[in-house]
């Protein structure tokens, strides 16, 4: 249950990037900047929405302002919409641990993950244990990486994870079909693990139990520490934008009417 429940948050949090971000997220230097993940995230929405047969409103180059890609409704009642909403989130985590295995598997933010218990108080201190966590192995492995085989491949995992989590992000619209989902799954197992049901000796879930339970926590860590990673990317992103808005603007306020 603890496993589903980081899942939830690791959602909940990918939302608060794309909150944090919002205002900036159609900005055609922000759209160049990390263009991989812009384009990667365009193609699997575009993708999921053809296979959800949701409707494709609009899709811009990302040489133009405005969101990337905007559905419409599904042909498909109920289902198609929540499919196209969280199939990309989905497709986007997976690709990134893909990506992980391929250009830098040995790099781990995060040794393991804490429980995780639906109480406000010891979720809070898991939470906060976690991110503690990613800092330290963040400092640790910015530490050691110079002397690593491939710095460089390193260095491009962090770019793309960076770009893709951006703009996989989703939406409050995306966020509440991805929840939905991440919810029907909690709900089995948190009725099993409530039961106190487990899998008996030499069962086919025995052996899931054993061969897919350490990959699953592993892959769920990894995307803990990045989606961390890139929500402080994402307020300091957030940051820079305000500041530069505030420049902007004219002494006194500006426009403010003279007397007379």
């Amino acid at each position: 249950m603890s496993l589903m429940l980081w899942i939830f948050f690791l959602v909940l949090l990918l939302f608060g990037v794309h909150m944090v971000l919002a205002p900036a997220h159609r900005s055609v230097a922000l759209k160049l900047l990390f263009l991989p993940g812009c384009l990667a995230a365009t193609v699997l929405k575009v993708l999921f929405a053809l296979l959800a047969r949701a409707q494709i409103k609009k899709v811009l180059p990302p040489w133009k302002s405005g969101e990337p890609v905007e559905l419409g409704p599904s042909k498909i009642p109920y289902l198609g919409s929540v499919l196209a909403s969280a199939l990309p989130v989905a497709g986007a985590l997976a690709l990134l641990v893909c990506l992980h295995a391929e250009l830098a598997p040995s790099v781990r933010l995060l040794s393991e993950l804490p429980e995780l218990k639906p109480s406000t108080a010891e979720a809070a201190s898991s939470v906060a244990d976690c991110a503690v966590g990613v800092v330290a192995g963040t400092q640790c492995f910015a530490e050691a990486c110079p002397s690593s085989p491939n710095p460089g491949k390193v260095a491009a995992f962090f770019y793309l994870a960076a770009a893709l989590l951006l703009y996989a992000a989703p939406s409050f619209r995306e966020f509440r079909h991805t929840a939905l989902v991440a919810c029907v799954l909690l709900v089995p197992v948190a009725l099993i693990d409530w039961l106190g049901l487990v899998p008996g000796f030499l069962s086919r879930g025995w052996f899931l139990q054993r061969s897919w339970s350490p990959v699953a926590h592993d892959a769920v860590a990894l995307l803990l520490s990045l989606v961390f990673l890139v929500a402080t990317l994402a307020l300091m992103l957030r940051i820079v934008s305000l500041l530069r808005a505030g420049k902007g603007k004219p002494p006194g306020g500006g426009g403010g009417k003279g007397k007379g």
